[in-house]
């Protein structure tokens, strides 16, 4: 691990996310670093969790002091199985060591019932009108599948064309630091292009979501994205029959029996910015299933 910092529990926390940012740099294909505002963000949240939990029960006054008690707070609260990786990560983060180093530790089994965003009208979302004020914003979402973040950073020039394809070149506020290429739906195009080409240079959320700097308050953003993955994958997925067994997909736990295309789901997850394509089997693709 990294050096000692001395002062409170939570000091050291944030002392040692703040040697870890490296923000807007090019990400190496290993690397100690965090590359995305959004994950170090969310790192940072769980691992003060789990500071607070060792301090208060165990009076900890340094990590090393808190490192024996990572499985107990992992395996110990209810969070589902997919917070429960991201607490894994993120601690192991913190130490500077991977995931595996760790040890056994019970997340438990993610499945595709335990994913519980964008999964009906949440109270949020109660006054929202998808074809009011906000409609552009909802199409603009429906047809890029942007995360909230990069929809809130995206600049008119990340609009792109080449041979007859159109697309957005996303940069900012991307998961991991990753940059990448994100194929426009057909029916969107025109709309999508519209709203680069008059945001030029500049910010569009003003121009998608009207006097905003920030997405309207209860837009499901996540479930846009949602929209515009099963969409694509549609467009993508081969009829089973004409599919090489090993370019099949099973799913597994609640949805065994299903069979998807594992190369459109390969071109789907690039597309949202996902390295594993089970993810979108779990969290994006299950309205279609």
């Amino acid at each position: 691990m990294a050096k000692k910092v001395k002062g409170s529990l939570i000091y050291q926390v944030k002392s040692r996310f703040r040697d870890l940012r490296a923000y807007g740099k090019s990400k190496p294909k290993t690397s100690d670093k965090i590359y995305s505002y959004g994950t170090s963000k969310t790192y940072l949240n769980h691992c003060l969790r789990f500071a607070t939990y060792c301090r208060k029960k165990y009076n900890c006054k340094d990590l090393e002091s808190c490192r024996p008690y990572i499985k107990e707070f992992i395996e110990d609260n209810e969070c589902s199985p997919s917070v429960k990786k991201v607490q894994r990560s993120a601690i192991a983060k913190m130490y500077g060591v991977t995931s595996k180093d760790l040890g056994e530790i019970d997340t438990g089994e993610r499945s595709r019932a335990s994913v519980k965003r964008s999964r009906g009208k949440a109270i949020r979302d109660k006054h929202f009108s998808e074809t009011g004020k906000y409609k552009r914003y909802v199409d603009f979402c429906r047809g890029t599948g942007l995360r909230k973040s990069e929809v809130e950073n995206l600049r008119g020039n990340s609009f792109k064309e080449e041979n007859g394809q159109k697309y957005l070149y996303v940069t900012d506020s991307t998961k991991g630091g990753r940059y990448r290429t994100v194929p426009i739906l057909k029916e969107y195009e025109d709309l999508v292009q519209e709203v680069c080409l008059q945001a030029g240079d500049n910010l569009v959320i003003p121009i998608i979501a009207p006097d905003r700097l920030k997405a309207p308050n209860g837009a499901d953003t996540h479930s846009y994205r949602a929209d515009y993955a099963l969409s694509l994958y549609d467009r993508l997925k081969r009829p089973i029959e004409e599919i090489p067994s090993k370019e099949k997909y099973y799913c597994r736990n609640d949805l065994k029996g299903v069979i998807l295309d594992k190369e459109a789901m390969k071109v789907v997850s690039r597309a949202l910015g996902h390295t594993r394509i089970n993810v979108i089997a779990q969290s994006y693709l299950h309205r279609g299933i």
